[in-house]
């Protein structure tokens, strides 16, 4: 037999152009290339002929594909994908023969992708699908029967499957494609599969050579930290200090359960080499360290895009969908200038949902032009001509016009990462578009969720091979480096737990000698890994995390000597300065209504957040009317009830009231327009009998009032500068009293209190504002009162402040002692609405909250005043 080993110092040596080279990982084929041409770069060629470099399965697939070309009526080789999706057609069928509560609940989606590795480890371990039928295991009983239907469908449909390339290389051993040479790379161990092709090539003549790890000594210390964070924190800074003073180094980071650890991993990493970047500033292409294990392509912010924009295409987007549409960078949808408006005005519906025709409504009404932006009309008509079903390239083409409607990809230039983020992309539609023979005809969600699985592929990309390489312990098959650092060494993640293939019954594995199942060969292999990873370079340092548990070192190691990581020196906190800083910049001139002065009475920090920052609060969507709609109609029901020149004496003849007071109800529900089958339409029919009630009772206040009087205005408009500040106003109501006099009258649905008017700084100063809006659009000073209509189920009642001569007379309530002048309590009003106006348009932001303005407040965790007053809280 030619058989032979090659030392891993020395495997460059051995290629040449006619050589076969089959290595254990993808990420072992890029690295072989690449040190390939280094090698070559380095003998000072220019041109060579490139290697041949395979994975086992993938040398297997391309030999087929080779051979098929050759003969007629070959089965068509599926790819993964076209696979798992006749795996799933095939348990459906199964399912619909067969009963059973175990088979009803099955995820079949998750179900398929453990059946194509089951049986994929079964080929390579020559465990026969006989074997499973007449066991007393009902899992490996429904797989037999399911193996069965599998080969049956790909039988009648002529395809074949990854699995079977095995059986296939065996039988067409004198097709494949001749060499002198064969070298194996990477591999721990050997299937039997793989094992039984390599002695016949060996028998026909080709040379074998298997890569070999130089043997080496195992550090006699290993290191031991508090947790896996701590260890990953301390390995990296150690990295970042051999990187320092030697650029030129290539370093490894081993981590056996990287899979599990990745988010610890990265973030790890970034506050080591990056302390000072936003982790979305960071690119995943940078030059210092690479993670071997790639994110999903469908997580990547370019394609997230693209799915977000196809998804559009579906019947209702949430809130944080749409947000993510009108977000968007990469798409003219996203860069229009309106997107800001629209999101604004719907963040007080983000419970609710919206249809893409509703939302080209609202960009039409906030476009000066009154139309929505073309690629979006692009979008809603797409959506309008979506037939019910169609093939799997037809839907590709559907999504493909989607994105170039849109102009996905090309409203900025794309870096290095986008542009293989889209390359990337491309070739997902191309496989959906390959799924026609698995699925004739799909629904638009199921084509859209074909396309999600596609793109949960990893996503490597491809950079200029970083210094620093942080993998798993497969990844590091084959890699040589000048210092590696082998972490989470402890007895619970090294070698971790056994874990047999799902479906086959377990001692069937353990017969076959699968390490998964087989606790020998588990361990073999395992010491094979930690033995290679130890000889991949000539300093190698072991570290492992005790935890919570204190777990101790693994028992594969034979470390004689643990040492426990020093920990970090106490730092001393510098002597901070605290400085007061109030006050907020005051860019351009901000308009509003009441709300402002209302705000900044009650905390000037809430008044900046909300008028200057624009903080909006999300509303939640109640499944009736809200506080705020039952008092909006309250408003307009009297608005409609009341027309100006109306007098107290209207209100004698309770027949007459009756009528008007209907008229006005039925006038105000019809405009609200809600259908008689929706929630909120059959709510307003409770709503009528609420209103009626209601404002009945509020009128009797008003039949029953001493000073007689007409209606001036009602919701009386006020647009002008108070004090520097535009506002615009709407006052509920306007009387003019017998003795010349006008009353302001704000409705009020919940509890006023009217001795607050006479505080030094009111919460609810509209009132104020009011009596001062108005004396400056009419020119008539000190004869204006203000009060509340208080209309509520409680107790219906007329709360006001109204002048009495030169004397203050107060109505449903109590005068404070030190305002009894009308002039100095006029006087007074004023100078605390200039005094709001002041420090509104001065910034002044403090946090400095009235009694109850925290009560209802949506900003505290803006303010943290909870955190910033603990005394408070004590």
């Amino acid at each position: 037999m030619r058989w032979g080993i090659v030392l891993m110092d020395d495997w460059l040596e051995q290629i040449d152009g006619d050589t076969l080279v089959l290595v254990a990982t993808s990420r072992l084929l890029k690295s072989v290339q690449h040190e390939y041409a280094v090698f070559q770069q380095n003998r000072g060629n220019l041109v060579w002929e490139s290697p041949r470099v395979y994975t086992w399965y993938d040398f297997l697939a391309e030999q087929y594909r080779l051979w098929s070309r050759r003969q007629e009526h070959v089965p068509l080789l599926l790819s993964a994908i076209q696979e798992r999706l006749l795996w799933q057609e095939a348990l459906g069928t199964v399912i619909r023969s067969q009963t059973g509560p175990s088979i009803g609940l099955m995820d079949q989606t998750k179900a398929s992708k453990t059946a194509q590795g089951s049986y994929m480890m079964m080929q390579e371990w020559h465990i026969a699908h006989q074997q499973l039928q007449g066991l007393d295991d009902q899992d490996g009983q429904l797989f037999a029967v399911w193996i069965t239907e599998f080969k049956r469908m790909c039988e009648a449909s002529g395809w074949t499957n990854a699995a079977s390339m095995n059986a296939w290389a065996l039988k067409q051993l004198s097709t494949i494609e001749s060499t002198s040479q064969c070298l194996w790379l990477g591999f721990d161990l050997f299937t039997p599969a793989q094992q039984c092709w390599r002695e016949l090539l060996v028998d026909s003549g080709m040379r074998h050579a298997e890569a070999s790890v130089t043997e080496a000594a195992e550090p006699e210390q290993i290191t031991k930290y508090s947790n896996s964070l701590a260890e990953l924190t301390a390995v990296f800074s150690k990295c970042r200090t051999a990187l320092e003073q030697n650029q030129s180094l290539r370093l490894a980071v081993v981590v056996p359960r990287l899979e599990h650890l990745l988010p610890q991993a990265r973030r790890a990493a970034r506050q080591v080499f990056y302390p000072a970047v936003a982790p979305l500033a960071l690119q995943s292409n940078h030059p210092i360290y690479e993670f071997s294990l790639g994110e999903s392509l469908g997580d990547q912010p370019l394609v997230a895009a693209a799915l977000n924009l196809i998804a559009a295409l579906g019947q209702r987007l949430r809130f944080d969908q749409v947000i993510k549409i009108f977000d968007c960078p990469w798409s003219a949808i996203g860069t229009s200038s309106i997107n800001s408006k629209l999101i604004r005005g719907l963040r007080r519906y983000a419970s609710s949902t919206f249809t893409l025709s509703y939302l080209q409504r609202q960009l039409a009404s906030l476009d000066e032009f009154g139309g929505a932006p073309e690629e979006f009309n692009c979008l809603v008509k797409i959506q309008a001509d979506l037939p019910r079903k169609q093939s799997p390239d037809l839907w590709r083409q559907v999504f493909s016009s989607v994105l170039d409607g849109v102009a996905w990809g090309q409203t900025c230039e794309l870096d290095s990462t986008e542009f293989q983020q889209k390359e990337a992309w491309e070739g997902v539609l191309g496989e959906l578009s390959c799924l026609g023979n698995i699925k004739p005809m799909l629904e638009f969600s199921e084509a859209l969720q074909l396309l999600r699985e596609l793109s949960n592929a990893p996503f490597q990309i491809q950079s200029s091979n970083a210094a620093l390489q942080i993998m798993g312990t497969l990844e590091m098959a084959g890699q040589t480096f000048d210092r590696v650092w082998l972490t989470g060494l402890n007895e619970q993640d090294w070698p971790g737990q056994m874990q047999p293939y799902p479906f086959v019954p377990a001692y069937l594995q353990q017969l076959a000698g699968v390490p998964e199942a087989n606790l020998e060969s588990f361990y073999t292999k395992a010491q094979k890994i930690s033995a290679r990873i130890i000889a991949a370079s000539k300093n190698v340092s072991l570290s492992f995390s005790g935890g919570k548990d204190e777990l101790s070192v693994s028992r594969l190691l034979s470390v004689t000597e643990s040492r426990i990581a020093e920990l970090p020196g106490k730092i001393t906190q510098a002597p901070l300065t605290v400085v007061t800083d109030s006050s907020g910049p005051t860019y351009g001139s901000v308009g509003g209504g009441s709300q402002i002065f209302t705000n900044q009475s009650k905390c000037p920090f809430k008044a900046y957040v909300t008028h200057r920052l624009g903080a909006v609060r999300v509303q939640d969507q109640p499944l009736g009317f809200d506080t705020a709609e039952r008092g909006t109609l309250v408003h307009r029901v009297l608005e409609r009830f009341w027309q100006v020149g109306d007098v107290q004496q209207d209100l004698i003849d309770e027949a007459t009231v009756e009528v008007k007071l209907e008229r006005a109800v039925d006038d105000v529900l019809e405009e609200q327009n809600y259908s008689a089958g929706d929630l909120r339409g059959a709510q307003l029919e409770l709503e009528r009998e609420r209103l009626k009630e209601l404002i009945h009772a509020w009128l009797k206040v008003e039949r029953s009032r001493k000073e007689p009087f007409t209606i001036n205005d009602t919701e009386k408009k006020f647009s002008g500068s108070i004090f520097g500040i535009d506002v615009n106003l709407s006052l509920d109501r306007v009387d003019h009293l017998d003795d010349g006099n006008r009353l302001v009258i704000d409705y009020k649905t919940g509890k006023p209190v009217l001795s607050n008017l006479f505080s030094e700084r009111p919460e609810e100063p509209q009132l104020l504002l009011y009596q001062v809006a108005l004396d400056q659009q009419d020119h008539n000073k000190n004869n204006t009162g203000i009060g509340y209509g208080v209309i509520n189920v409680g107790k219906p009642t007329l709360a006001a402040v109204l002048p009495q001569g030169q004397d203050v007379s107060v109505i449903g309530g109590r005068k404070s002692s030190d305002c009894g002048d009308w002039t100095l309590l006029s006087q007074r009003w004023i100078s605390i609405i200039e005094l709001f106006a002041e420090e509104f348009n001065a910034g002044h932001a403090a946090i400095t909250p009235s009694k109850n303005a925290c009560r209802y407040c949506d900003l505290k965790a803006v303010c943290r005043i909870q955190q910033s007053l603990p005394e408070v809280q004590a």
